[in-house]
């Protein structure tokens, strides 16, 4: 590991000439490139960057010209507790609907999450 960094973190040719200039070892060659992969300096200068990944293609419903809200996404949260104005304990749940086309947003709240509402 010395060698490498008087060769100034050089790749395995350059560091493995300089040991062999000195000394002969068995399997030099693995062992130089097992020593520069473990070196953080190199780590951090070979490493890549990041990329983002290639974004795929658009649904139809998103990419055609429509009305809005006539292509339209549905979620339901909740419950949240409410305090009345009786003063009595509740529960509401909330409703988003999303414009696939446009992503406007409306959103309202249900007083009832059962089946038969």
């Amino acid at each position: 590991m010395a060698e490498h960094v008087k060769a100034l973190h050089a790749k395995n040719n350059v560091t493995l000439s300089m040991i062999r200039e000195k000394y002969w070892i068995p399997q030099g060659a693995r062992n130089v490139m097992n020593a520069i992969k473990s070196c953080p300096v190199c780590k951090k200068f070979d490493a890549v960057p990041f990329r983002l990944p290639k974004m795929g293609k658009l649904p139809l419903e998103r990419s055609t010209r429509t009305r809005p809200f006539e292509y339209t996404g549905v979620d339901m949260f909740g419950p949240l507790r409410i305090k009345n104005q009786d003063g009595s304990k509740g529960k509401i749940w909330g409703i988003i609907f999303t414009c696939m086309t446009t992503r406007l947003t409306y959103i309202d709240v249900v007083s009832d999450a059962s089946a038969f509402t």
